[in-house]
């Protein structure tokens, strides 16, 4: 979809799983890397074929999940809990995946646990061993400032797009997700927020027109498609004490009017507040 989208003169929607192959296909342009993970389950084992590595016939499978990234894969099987290890293959070099790499990167490991809950989002029609489990902060080496960086994109399309081909009008930091403009475009704000404890926490978000919430890369809040505008949109989800990146899209209708986009969160079931600025940096 991204590819036709961006083939046709528009950028697809941020909603979108997928990166557009465009820049391959004519040869022009950065082709955007790709995002490849998956989670499934299937009762029982793999078959039997002496097709398959011997390793991986009539192997348990279960609650399985995956991630790719360049030729590199990393695989689990039978899942219990969030802290089993992945196996790892270079599967260009090794399409069978018969060598196991996994012993070789102990620091891949705690990458790789790490960045599974920082891509999914918890569904309730398929439960999963690592639910409970709470997404980690990032580990941040540079200093950071308080404030967002705000960014305006110049946006003719009536869902939010991405925003790789978009224009980009302005850039400024600000000490809040909040807009004065009045005027027809994107407006994007990027950054981290300061999560205080670990515990559960719940986001709300609403807007005169259109919005959209991402943490780390998990898409939380779809105030898109579909949306009523000034509806409160909330998602709940499970974060360590720390610094947990963020994108907040911000789309306005017409030229002189605000999209009074509003971010709140609560604490272990608390009330819901607005989010402190001291809590938003950059």
């Amino acid at each position: 979809m991204p590819t036709f989208i961006n083939a046709a003169g528009q950028s697809a929607p941020v909603r979108c799983d997928g990166v557009s192959l465009l820049p391959s296909l004519i040869g022009k342009g950065k082709q955007d890397e790709s995002l490849v993970y998956a989670e499934y389950f299937f009762s029982g084992k793999s078959p039997g074929y002496n097709e398959f590595a011997p390793a991986h016939r009539n192997k348990m499978r279960n609650q399985m999940q995956m991630l790719r990234f360049g030729d590199t894969v990393a695989v689990r099987y039978n899942i219990q809990s969030s802290a089993d290890d992945f196996e790892i293959y270079q599967i260009k070099t090794d399409p069978q995946q018969t060598k196991n790499l996994a012993s070789q990167s102990p620091a891949m490991q705690e990458y790789l646990k790490n960045r599974v809950l920082q891509i999914r989002m918890e569904d309730s029609s398929a439960a999963r061993p690592y639910d409970n489990s709470l997404i980690p902060a990032v580990t941040t080496t540079a200093s950071l400032q308080q404030g967002l960086i705000a960014n305006t994109f110049a946006c003719n399309t009536s869902w939010i797009p991405s925003t790789a081909t978009l224009k980009q009008l302005s850039t400024k930091v600000v000490s809040m997700p909040t807009l004065s403009e009045k005027s027809q475009n994107l407006f994007v704000f990027d950054g981290y927020i300061y999560v205080p404890e670990d515990g559960t926490y719940t986001f709300s978000l609403s807007a005169g027109y259109k919005a959209f919430f991402k943490l780390h890369d998990i898409k939380a809040i779809d105030a898109d498609y579909g949306y009523k505008s000034n509806t409160a949109k909330k998602v709940t989800l499970k974060l360590t004490k720390g610094y947990h990146p963020l994108s907040l899209y911000s789309l306005t209708e017409k030229i002189g009017s605000a999209s009074n986009v509003k971010l709140q969160w609560s604490h272990n079931n608390s009330s819901l507040k607005d989010i402190p600025a001291a809590s938003f940096f950059h």
